[in-house]
């Protein structure tokens, strides 16, 4: 597969600590970047790399961390890499669910390309859609790669063999969204034209057409044992549906259009984030709303929900701050950090109790890591969490 030769990566990786100053930095009207992270390879070699210009350092000093140790860069993300990824703006980004290890982006310039961590260079760059590149997955394995586009066709890319394997044809406006099956050769795909279809890899063709939303879907997943998927929409809803059954279980409704969605890795719980600047609960197993997050009247929408690896907070993310919620005995706020990363474009959970996530601008992509562990309810130190570092 494609992670061979980096499957340890992410377990040593190197933080440049500059202390004094550098001649470079980040000019994105000349696209020239000071590229400062370093990559600690298991032979421990200190790699520098550069794009598209030399660039001097005067001086620096090195210290080697793991990423579970990111600690001791305080409570907020950390910016790892930056790296320009298209050669016109970067619509989407999708982080490999497995590894954590892998990006895959897609741009104006109707190219999917594939990120390994810390590489300052595309592992590939897939070709084939012609129209911008809108929403981009990988499978379960990271072995099979979906992309929509604003045309609203599917093409799918063996990532082994770096080529096209599927190109699929049955939305009739922009697709917007994808995710796919946890277990079988499947995959959902939501479009501007309001339809959800569900696809079958082998057949080559729709099986399913989900219909009820009055604009767009924005976002879909499926449930963690594969018999249920979920879309959100522009309409502010959010549908639940069953796979089997071919038939809508439950819906509710957002004040605003659906942003993000994520259900609890081992219980029957589906958190969903909206414009309205809150995020829902709802009881998969009873099929009933059990609540929602303040309404922050001053805030931003809610641009992404995430539960953590354990399943004890949900992680929201809204403007510059992240947010860290209880769901039982009660909807509480547990912790707020800030996160100066921008547009966000996605954000997943790894092994270590990190989260890792892609922030989007223009042409470039930013990649940060947040240590839970510093925040509550997993804070181990003794009022570590709690009131966070921003309001």
């Amino acid at each position: 597969g494609i992670l061979n030769g980096v499957n340890s990566i992410w377990w040593w990786w190197g933080l440049v600590s500059l202390c004094c100053e550098a001649v470079g930095g980040i000019d994105s009207t000349a696209g020239r970047s000071l590229a400062w992270l370093v990559l600690l390879a298991p032979a421990v070699i200190l790699e520098f790399f550069r794009e598209e210009t030399d660039v001097r350092i005067a001086q620096c000093c090195c210290r080697r961390w793991k990423v579970g140790e990111m600690a001791a860069a305080g409570r907020r993300p950390f910016k790892f890499q930056e790296f320009a990824a298209h050669s016109g703006d970067v619509r989407c980004v999708s982080i490999g669910r497995k590894s954590c290890q892998v990006l895959a982006t897609g741009g104006d310039d109707k190219k999917v390309n594939v990120w390994a961590l810390g590489k300052p260079n595309a592992l590939m760059s897939l070709s084939g859609h012609t129209s911008p590149v809108e929403c981009v997955t990988f499978d379960v394995q990271e072995e099979v790669i979906v992309a929509g586009s604003t045309s609203g066709t599917i093409k799918l890319w063996d990532l082994d063999q770096a080529k096209s394997i599927r190109t699929l044809v049955g939305h009739r406006s922009d697709c917007l969204s994808v995710d796919y099956h946890p277990y079988g050769a499947f995959f959902a795909s939501g479009s501007l034209d309001t339809n959800l279809k569900v696809w079958d890899i082998r057949r080559k063709a729709c099986i399913q057409t989900y219909k009820g939303h009055g604009q767009g879907i924005t976002c879909i997943r499926f449930s963690p044992d594969g018999k249920w998927v979920v879309s959100g929409g522009e309409d502010g809803l959010v549908k639940l549906w069953d796979l089997t059954a071919g038939k809508l279980l439950y819906e509710y409704q957002h004040d605003g259009p659906v942003t993000s969605l994520d259900l609890h890795p081992s219980e029957l719980l589906l958190a969903s984030g909206g414009m309205d600047r809150c995020v829902r609960f709802v009881d998969l197993e009873e099929l009933k709303h059990i609540g929602s997050t303040p309404m922050d009247g001053a805030g931003a929408g809610v641009s992404r929900t995430m539960f953590s690896d354990d399943g004890r907070g949900v992680l929201s993310v809204s403007g510059d701050y992240v947010k860290v919620w209880s769901h039982e005995p009660s909807i509480e706020l547990l912790d707020t950090t800030e996160a100066a990363w921008g547009h966000l474009g996605d954000m997943w959970r790894n092994a270590s109790h990190q989260a890792v996530a892609c922030s989007l601008n223009h042409s470039f992509v930013q990649v940060w890591a947040l240590n839970l562990s510093a925040l509550s309810p997993w804070a181990a130190a003794p009022g570590g969490g709690g009131a966070g570092d921003a309001a």
